[in-house]
């Protein structure tokens, strides 16, 4: 295989190069030419970048499920109605945490209200 496929490099260096623009320069002559093997390339276009817009989290189901979690019956319950009609009017995040706020808050009651049914049986007595 040959080592120079276009021919060998030769010592001379190109004299002259084509000039962009044009020859007649009526209004002067421009102080610097650039070659157009030197020109620079078209700039690449690019579309515009897009912003991600994530929904923020709803508080309040943020609240609910913390309230759940911590063991306030009531609270959980309430919260998680208004975060569930909040995120259905505003379509925020949120929706799982306040379904699970309203489910803890639910059964929170459940057994709250059979604790209080079983004491007022007297099932607690010794």
């Amino acid at each position: 295989m040959n080592q120079y496929p276009y021919g060998a490099p030769t010592a001379e260096a190109p004299t002259t190069y084509d000039t962009a623009g044009p020859t007649d320069y009526s209004y002067g002559a421009p102080t610097a030419e650039v070659p157009t093997m030197y020109a620079a390339p078209a700039p690449a276009v690019y579309p515009y970048p897009v912003a991600l817009v994530v929904p923020r989290m709803n508080s309040l189901a943020l609240s609910s499920l913390i309230f759940a979690v911590i063991g306030i019956t009531l609270v959980p319950v309430i919260l998680g109605h208004l975060a569930l009609w909040s995120i259905k009017k505003t379509g925020e995040r949120g929706k799982a945490m306040a379904v699970i706020g309203l489910v803890l808050g639910y059964l929170q009651i459940v057994f709250l209200a059979v604790f209080i049914a079983l004491g007022l049986a007297g099932a607690f007595d010794a």
